[in-house]
């Protein structure tokens, strides 16, 4: 995917019919390529800003280890937001 084309992609769409936070959350998802569930259940606790990281623990994965979503600048703006 080129770069412009990803920047299109996590571009907020300010004419959308949805809320702020399913905006969110879809931009979120373009960012970080998991499933909606994923983020559905997602707690604070499990983003790391400082190493930049979100780890799934394995019980939420269903599988045997836990799984580590690296978080680009962009998709740590949003969590931000979000927060707050």
């Amino acid at each position: 995917m080129s770069r412009t084309c990803s920047k299109k992609l996590a571009a907020p769409f300010e004419r959308a019919r949805f809320g702020d936070v399913v905006g969110h959350a879809l931009r979120f998802i373009s960012l970080t390529v998991v499933r909606p569930g994923e983020i559905a259940t997602a707690n604070g606790s499990d983003f790391d800003f400082d190493l930049a990281r979100w780890t799934i623990s394995a019980e939420k994965m269903k599988m045997e280890k836990e799984h580590v979503v690296p978080l680009s600048r962009q998709a740590i703006a949003i969590l931000e937001q979000m927060n707050g």
